[in-house]
């Protein structure tokens, strides 16, 4: 600050105050030397601010430091002044706690040279020499390791070709009955090629070859359904199953509603989700699968499907029919819908049937043939499911050829004096189940029930279950219980199982015991009595190719007193 020099001097003139002229002169030039007064806000350069966002409390202004707007400044907004608390390049932030602002609203900045200058002095940084040595060398847990391979699926190999080849055995050796042990072992490959890189033609297979044994298998039940060559899938195909695509041979499923077909498939894809397919062929021989002439079947299914949408429906309508001697058999209307919102899933169906006037099942014209719904809910790790199903019989001409009557409806019960009647109207069956399950980091539980019933016959059954299991009991050892009942017309029983389970070499080897008591009581004998079964079950999976699988049980009863033995070898090449 610049000071007026109003002091005594030696000499002439020492001791004599300072004239009125000086002491003017001195005043004026304090009043006029702006480096001798502090600078007032309202003298300060001023910036026209806008606010552009309001958030927890604080306002945040345009422009910012390119315009010459500091921390430290002052912000004029209306008839109150704010600090400017921080700043960059193109705004900045002021806070106004509890007096609001509006967005938009106007104001201005005095900017002070002096907190501009300030604002740009920054500390030298250090140099990165200085940060030299100054945590200790880790070993890095990669540098340590050594995981092995694990192949992804159809992603980790070439997908185009697949091939598995299965051999199952089993065998049922009586212990206490003169019927004869039998066996039976069947060699299974399954196929699926892409011969071409740039065109969706594949080719799929499985077929399988069968061999029983038994000293009396041509006197044996069901001699007829055991052929030595069983073909269950073997078409040509063109394009994907979700797109247009076309297929003939042997097809595992002819729609979503039918099954095995010798015949053709075509479908193409309408746009937005919806797909149009028809179908049409020979239904092969249904005890040993060889090619028969004598029913065809044929329809049409419209199709609509979107895994973008939030629910990611699937629904199905399927118009099908079937020639049999000759004539027009079967005649049916089946939908499906599911839908799968989140981790949740609910779905239905219906179907009905077609019948003549006259049929021999004293069917009604149109039936409500089969409906039902089922659904799971998902909270965390509980798990909700339960279904209702109504089911009448499958009825055709074709399938009478093939099955007694009162497997196609409910026979009226004879009378002497009077022609019966081979079916009731309604032999309506409904089923109904629900279940709970609950799966933990150790412990996994489930309960479920069940119950059915069938109009016009007295044919019930409910029953109820339960299953526990708790892994690392000790070290990896898993402990397992059940328990299971039910009460029908037919038979009563109470049962339940115990069981211990371990894997061994790095889960490569699984080995499990078990014992399961059971307590029967049949409706036509009263006399009840407890069967026994012990059994063990070995898992062997040495790597992806291969696996290996043996279990054996051990029957003690009144009613069966054997020993069954199964067994099942899969291996998968070029995995």
């Amino acid at each position: 600050m610049r000071a007026c020099n109003l002091s005594l001097h030696h000499g002439r003139g020492a001791g004599q105050p300072p004239g009125r002229l000086r002491v003017a002169a001195c005043l004026l030039g304090l009043w006029l030397g702006g480096e001798s007064r502090p600078a007032r806000a309202d003298m300060l350069p001023s910036i026209d601010v806008t606010v552009t966002d309001l958030a927890a409390g604080d306002a945040y202004l345009e422009p910012g430091e390119s315009a010459g707007i500091h921390a430290g400044d002052t912000v004029t907004i209306g008839k109150r002044s704010y600090p400017v608390i921080a700043s960059n390049a193109r705004s900045a932030v002021i806070e106004v706690g509890d007096k609001p602002l509006a967005l938009g609203a106007h104001g201005s900045a005095a900017v002070s040279p002096a907190a501009e200058a300030q604002s740009k002095q920054l500390p030298t940084p250090r140099a990165l020499t200085a940060f030299r040595e100054q945590w200790p060398r880790v070993t890095l847990p990669a540098s340590e390791q050594n995981p092995q391979p694990v192949p992804l699926g159809p992603a980790a190999s070439d997908d185009r070709a697949r091939a598995q080849f299965s051999l199952r055995g089993s065998g049922n050796v009586p212990l206490r009955s003169k019927q004869a042990p039998i066996a039976a072992t069947e060699l299974r490959a399954r196929a699926h090629y892409e011969p071409l890189h740039d065109l969706p033609l594949r080719l799929d297979a499985d077929v399988a070859t069968q061999l029983w044994l038994a000293s009396n298998l041509g006197q044996r039940a069901g001699d007829a359904s055991r052929p030595l060559l069983r073909v269950r899938e073997l078409q040509a195909a063109y394009g994907a199953d979700n797109a247009t695509f076309a297929a003939l041979g042997r097809m595992r499923y002819a729609s979503r509603t039918l099954g095995m077909l010798d015949g053709a498939r075509a479908q193409a894809t309408l746009g937005r989700g919806f797909a149009l397919g028809a179908f049409g062929g020979f239904v092969p021989d249904p005890f040993d699968g060889t090619p028969a002439m004598d029913s065809s079947r044929f329809g049409a299914e419209l199709s609509y499907r979107d895994l973008e949408s939030r629910l990611r429906p699937e629904v199905s309508l399927t118009a099908q029919g079937s020639r049999y001697a000759g004539a027009l058999d079967e005649r049916r209307l089946t939908s499906f819908v599911d839908l799968y919102p989140g981790a949740h899933r609910i779905g239905g169906y219906a179907e009905v049937s077609f019948y003549d006037d006259k049929n021999p099942w004293h069917a009604p014209a149109q039936e409500l043939s089969a409906a039902g719904v089922d659904g799971s809910l998902r909270v965390g790790k509980l798990e909700l499911g339960g279904r209702f199903d109504l089911q009448r019989p499958e009825r055709s001409r074709w399938l009478a050829s093939y099955l007694p009557p009162e497997w196609l409806c409910t026979q009226r019960a004879a009378l002497p004096s009077a022609t019966p009647e081979p079916c009731h109207d309604n032999d309506a069956r409904y089923l109904g189940s629900g279940h709970a399950s609950w799966t933990g980091n150790r412990v996994a539980l489930s309960v479920g029930a069940t119950a059915s019933a069938m109009q016009n016959a007295s044919s019930t059954q409910a029953g109820s279950f339960a299953r526990i299991t708790v892994l690392n009991v000790i070290a990896s050892a898993r402990v397992e219980g059940s328990f299971t009942g039910s009460t029908g017309s037919l038979l009563d029983t109470v049962g339940g199982s115990v069981g211990v389970g371990s894997p061994f070499a790095h889960d490569k080897l699984d080995v499990s015991l078990h014992y399961r008591p059971a307590w029967l009581r049949y409706t036509a004998d009263p006399s009840a009595f407890v069967q026994h079964a012990v059994g063990a079950s070995v898992l062997w999976l040495p790597s992806a190719v291969f696996d290996l699988s043996l279990n054996a049980d051990l029957l003690a009863g009144r009613d069966v007193s054997a020993l069954l033995v199964q067994t099942l070898m899969t291996v998968r090449p070029g995995r």
